[in-house]
């Protein structure tokens, strides 16, 4: 029996074929109907971590497909390492609805 921290490593290293569709997609994707799952990633400094992420929870979750993708934007900041200035940076995280494929 696989351990739960043992899949979420295997997806993690197997999940970009979670396909990603954008919140500004205008057609229509197949999916099964009472699959819709709300998942979010938490904040990374490298936006694409923060999609690696999310495709890595779809897949846990057995999803192929991620429907109206977005992302979220905050800046943060903090003391240099010397202390005489402040360091400010972006962080990254994204948000969607995991479903499955037919």
């Amino acid at each position: 029996m696989v351990s739960e921290n043992q899949k979420l490593e295997d997806v993690w290293e197997d999940c970009e074929d979670v396909e990603i569709v954008s919140s500004r997609y205008k057609g229509h994707k197949k999916f099964i109907a009472r699959s819709e799952m709300p998942i979010k990633s938490n904040f990374y400094r490298k936006r694409d971590d923060a999609t690696h992420e999310l495709q890595a929870f779809a897949k846990y979750y057995e999803r192929d497909m991620i429907l109206d993708f977005k992302y979220e934007r905050v800046e943060e900041s903090e003391t240099s390492d010397s202390g005489k200035g402040t360091h400010y940076y972006t962080t990254w995280s994204c948000s969607g609805i995991a479903v499955k494929k037919p």
